[in-house]
């Protein structure tokens, strides 16, 4: 278990290590709510609460110009995000008109047959929401429920993109180190993969005593 809290340790941001520093370890409860103290299982919440702002681009789609079902926002999101953080820290860092350009680029691939400037709205939309324009570029606020002491929601204030200017003048996007590698760490898990997806369940049950001495015969469901 060690290993485990250091590894995961290394993906909080400081705030988020107030927040476990504050809270007692794994509860006395027993049972199933000993998973919901685990501090892996506190990690997974944060991260779920911090892709919030990617989920709700779906929701606040449907009062754009452009018809929903057509284009998949959360996906150019991350996109976008990837994009940025690729450059991040490089002499030639993403501009924003470049991350625009890559997005329309890939509403071009999505909708080809449509107006070119339909892939600018959403390239554009895309990119105000991850900047929160709406809230003048203020931090998103997400909150998450934490176990570990009865119940207690907690709030995280998560930052996915700023604009800022950079070396030459222009204007260039920066990710929040911190958010961007916890969510980017988060969706990194290959959810097809049912052997691996099988693999991941036995070391948990191994872990946490769950799966001994009930573990069925290889073979039967």
């Amino acid at each position: 278990m060690g290993d485990d809290l250091d590894g995961a340790d290394l993906l909080l941001d400081s705030e988020e290590r107030q927040l476990l520093a504050a809270a007692p370890g794994l509860s006395d409860t027993g049972g199933w709510k000993s998973l919901v103290s685990d501090l892996g299982f506190v990690r997974r919440s944060t991260v779920l609460a911090r892709s919030s702002p990617l989920h709700r681009l779906d929701l606040r789609q449907a009062w754009q110009q452009f018809p929903a079902g057509v284009y998949d926002p959360r996906t150019l999101a991350l996109a976008a995000l990837e994009a940025v953080m690729h450059q991040q820290g490089l002499d030639q860092e993403a501009t924003t008109e470049a991350v625009v350009g890559f997005l329309v680029d890939l509403a071009r691939d999505a909708a080809p047959g449509r107006d070119i400037g339909e892939h600018e709205a959403v390239a554009r939309f895309v990119l105000r929401e991850l900047l929160n324009d709406q809230q003048g570029g203020m931090d998103f606020a997400v909150a998450y429920s934490d176990y570990r002491q009865g119940h207690c929601r907690q709030e995280l204030a998560v930052r996915l993109l700023s604009e800022e200017i950079g070396r030459d003048g222009r204007a260039v996007l920066r990710a929040s180190v911190p958010a961007i590698n916890l969510l980017l760490a988060g969706m990194d898990v290959d959810v097809e993969d049912h052997q691996a997806a099988k693999d991941e369940i036995l070391r948990r049950q191994v872990r946490t005593g769950g799966g001994a001495g009930r573990r069925r015969a290889p073979g039967r469901a």
